[in-house]
């Protein structure tokens, strides 16, 4: 066999070789699924905005379980007409901003911790934290990682 039949061989093994290990991968559950959906089934609701960095962040912190989280979507070019009701009942001034049990609340990027703290909810035995952030009240914004909200209707 040729030395370039052999390459060409090889590098098709390769490339199937990535493909199957990437499918693998994607398949593999987060270790924060069962996390995110006790969040979600706590009754504590994540309010954010497409557009806020923090918000990317902490979505980030779920990694894939992110889609399992009470998510409401505030910025008004991206929201539902009943999302932004929900964003101004819940005074929602900026995000990310959340709403736990027994009227806790927080707003800014807030850690896995917090979160856990705020809903109850354990965190994965697995969990790493490389977030110190204390959670910040809604007095305290001005100290918080938070995107304001703008308001773009004419």
């Amino acid at each position: 066999m040729k030395a370039s039949s052999i390459t060409f061989i090889i590098s098709i093994l390769v490339i199937v070789g990535a493909v199957v290990v990437g499918v693998l991968v994607e398949k593999k559950p987060s270790i924060y699924e069962g996390f995110a959906q006790c969040v979600n089934d706590s009754e504590s609701v994540f309010y954010g905005s497409a557009t806020c960095p923090h918000c990317i962040q902490q979505k980030a912190d779920f990694g894939k379980a992110a889609a399992l989280l009470p998510y409401v979507e505030c910025n008004p070019q991206f929201a539902t007409e009943g999302e932004l009701a929900q964003c101004e009942e819940a005074g929602v001034t900026g995000t990310p901003y959340w709403t736990f049990p027994e009227n806790k609340e927080g707003l800014g990027r807030i850690s896995l911790e917090e979160i856990a703290a705020g809903t109850g909810c354990q965190l994965p035995e697995e969990h790493k934290s490389d977030v110190n952030d204390e959670i910040a009240t809604p007095d305290e914004s001005e100290a918080a990682e938070t995107t304001p909200l703008i308001n773009e209707e004419a």
